[in-house]
């Protein structure tokens, strides 16, 4: 009797899969901000707009003096991008981005998330990641991570003082 019983389980489990791929076309769940008892507030999106991510992994070795590895996959790489690392030479087999790792890891931040982490204790010290992220951002012909950047860079201008005094000029004449 439990042998038929586990079978009956099995077969229903069947049907109900097959009714989950019947009807999972058919309509999308819009997704809310939903509030808590507690005032917590959470973001929950549908399943379905789960990014798919290929298998194939794209490798290469960061920093000049030493190289860390960072793994990304390569869906996320712009095709210029990845016209870029094919025409650049190899180490010893291996793709090299001569840059600094936590500009590197901003970029990588940002292929993931579509978030430029730059906000630093040093007001001065931002100024010269977000550079570099852009720099970084032209030499692997990153265009909308470039763009990113820039948006960082004006936000970062907006919240602290103008850099120059000619520049709060340019931005005070411009509509």
């Amino acid at each position: 009797m439990p042998h038929k019983r586990r079978e009956r389980t099995t077969r229903s489990k069947m049907k109900s899969k097959k009714a989950l791929k019947k009807g999972a076309g058919e309509r999308k769940p819009v997704a809310k901000v939903t509030s808590h008892p507690r005032g917590v507030t959470s973001r929950r999106e549908p399943f379905a707009n789960v990014q798919k991510l290929d298998s194939h992994i794209f490798c290469l070795f960061v920093g000049q003096e030493t190289r860390t590895l960072m793994t990304l996959h390569t869906k996320l790489l712009s095709t210029a991008t990845r016209d870029f690392f094919a025409s650049q030479p190899l180490y010893h087999g291996w793709h090299v981005l001569d840059d600094d790792i936590d500009i590197a890891q901003i970029w990588r931040h940002y292929l993931y998330f579509g978030e430029v982490c730059s906000k630093q204790a040093n007001a001065a010290e931002e100024w010269e990641w977000l550079t570099d992220a852009y720099l970084l951002g032209i030499a692997v012909k990153d265009e909308k991570f470039c763009n990113a950047v820039i948006s960082a860079l004006i936000d970062k201008q907006i919240e602290t003082s103008m850099p120059t005094p000619s520049l709060e000029t340019v931005c005070a004449n411009s509509s």
